[in-house]
């Protein structure tokens, strides 16, 4: 008994720890001056339609286009937050009638196209870009990578021709390294499913989720 218990508690320590590891999203809060105050010394917003990231070959500008006063129009940036592991950045985006968002990297100065939201996988290399477009049903979700490049593309809805069947929610990534999520049939709301992409597909559907033949 003495001699596993060690084994016991690095076990239940790293069971604890797993979510927090491997999930790490970068979503905007309500309020941008909030995420600005937990910014590094590098973030500034020096004009109220311009914002800076100070990275060490220069400086990022992110300068919002006019109109500034109507709804879906122009475009404006919005600070996020950082990702502590990899350094990421996210900036959000609002674009005529597209929220989304990028990722600045201030080790290469790059910009990667991502979402209002990012859950980056453990090693930081993939990640879910969530997105909405004004007048879709549902989220766009797309799987891109550092390089730029979308691996997949889909939404949170589960459909069969013009009808809902089912709704994905709390995306994560499971121990094998796929994107997954939670799956609930609009029509059985009380019952949660775990599925994953597998293949550009969602697996396993429950039969709720399913087009009839």
């Amino acid at each position: 008994m003495t001699r596993t218990l060690p084994l016991l508690v690095t076990t239940l320590l790293a069971l604890c720890s797993w979510p927090a590891l491997a999930n790490p999203l970068l979503n905007c809060p309500e309020k941008e001056s909030s995420a600005l105050q937990q910014a590094p010394a590098e973030v500034s917003r020096v004009a109220p339609h311009m914002l800076l990231i100070r990275w060490s070959k220069g400086i990022a500008q992110f300068i919002d286009q006019p109109p500034h006063d109507e709804p879906w129009s122009g475009r404006h940036w919005f600070y996020c937050g950082q990702d502590a592991a990899s350094g990421l950045h996210l900036i959000r985006l609002e674009h005529e009638s597209l929220s989304s968002g990028v990722l600045f990297d201030p080790a290469s100065g790059r910009r990667i196209a991502a979402g209002h939201t990012v859950l980056l996988e453990p090693d930081g290399q993939r990640f879910l870009a969530i997105r909405q477009p004004n007048g879709l049903d549902g989220e766009a979700w797309l799987l891109r990578n550092r390089k730029n490049r979308t691996l997949w593309q889909g939404t949170n809805l589960i459909s069969a021709g013009s009808r809902s069947l089912a709704e994905l929610s709390d995306p994560h990534w499971n121990p094998q390294g796929k994107l997954a999520a939670t799956l609930r049939c609009h029509s059985q709301p009380e019952h949660a499913y775990t599925v994953s992409l597998q293949a550009d597909r969602w697996q396993p559907l429950p039969g709720c989720a399913r087009k009839a033949k």
